[in-house]
């Protein structure tokens, strides 16, 4: 049996003896082409197709109109148990904002087959995944080949990436790992030493180039290269006897002993001009004492 119908169609049970609920929408049953209202349930066992090509008046092809209760009222997508597994809802609280629900995760797809051509994951765990779903992380990017996996570009006085680290002391506001061997080489974390309270370490594991015109392998441990000056020790305390200073060490112990050397400057007044000299200092001394 079928149903075609050039006008409007109110139907709250059966047209032609024809079940609204069990109609199989084919070309020998098509629903209303010039625009139809059901108060019923539609339950197509076919493909249902929206034509707004062939209508001279259609502008929305489907439009859900409800109010906010029940909270869950939207698009669902079951299984063939009517288990609902996926939901697309209008939030009930605030109805200008659209809720999307995946029993698992959500994965967006840039080709019609939507299985070759992952680009973005969300999974049920909150992680935003990118280029990569192997990675724990709240976020994760990885770019393909040679492409920055990340590029921030702002304008004016705006902030361009902001981090923040929490109240633990060893949370990393930065940190990076050596994708083949899992090293970390590059972080930046909060400081745990009292005298240093709110302050912030940089660690690096190999050499460090700063001043430089362009991308360079640095040459030294640090190299520096800048106009004006490559060096300012800037010791930020108005007392005499203490100054900023350059220590040496030459061991494999890792610790703040031993050190042999040091260059420092010694002020010598209590006032804000900073006036002193220059000291150098040498420890031969065979023991764990540090130079004085």
């Amino acid at each position: 049996a079928g149903a075609t119908v050039t006008g409007n169609l109110a139907v709250t049970g059966t047209v032609d003896g024809v079940d609204i609920q069990t109609l199989n929408t084919t070309a020998s049953a098509a629903l209303p082409k010039a625009g139809g209202t059901i108060t019923g349930n539609l339950v197509t066992q076919g493909i249902l197709t929206l034509d707004g090509v062939t209508s001279n008046s259609a502008s929305d092809l489907l439009k859900l109109k409800f109010d906010n209760s029940p909270a869950d009222t939207g698009i669902i997508f079951t299984d063939l148990n009517s288990t609902v597994k996926n939901r697309i809802s209008m939030d009930s609280a605030n109805t200008n904002d659209l809720t999307i629900s995946a029993t698992s995760a959500m994965r967006f797809h840039t080709n019609s087959s939507g299985t070759a051509n992952e680009r973005m994951r969300i999974t049920s765990a909150g992680m935003v995944q990118l280029g990569d779903d192997t990675t724990a992380a709240k976020l994760n990017v990885k770019a393909q080949n040679n492409d920055p996996a990340m590029y921030v570009k702002n304008g004016g006085n705006s902030i361009g990436i902001l981090m923040q680290a929490g109240n633990n002391a060893n949370n990393y506001l930065i940190k990076a790992i050596d994708e083949n061997s899992a090293v970390e080489v590059f972080s930046v974390r909060k400081d745990t030493g009292a005298e240093t309270s709110n302050k912030h370490n940089m660690f690096v594991s190999g050499r460090v180039g700063m001043g430089h015109a362009s991308a360079i392998t640095p040459i030294r441990g640090l190299d520096m290269r800048a106009e004006g000056g490559s060096l300012l020790l800037y010791g930020q305390v108005d007392t005499a006897g203490t100054g900023p200073k350059i220590e040496f060490k030459a061991d494999s112990t890792g610790n703040d002993r031993r050190i042999k050397g040091a260059i420092q400057f010694v002020r010598d007044d209590p006032g804000t001009r900073g006036t002193g000299n220059i000291r150098f200092m040498n420890n031969g001394v065979n023991s764990d004492t540090n130079v004085s």
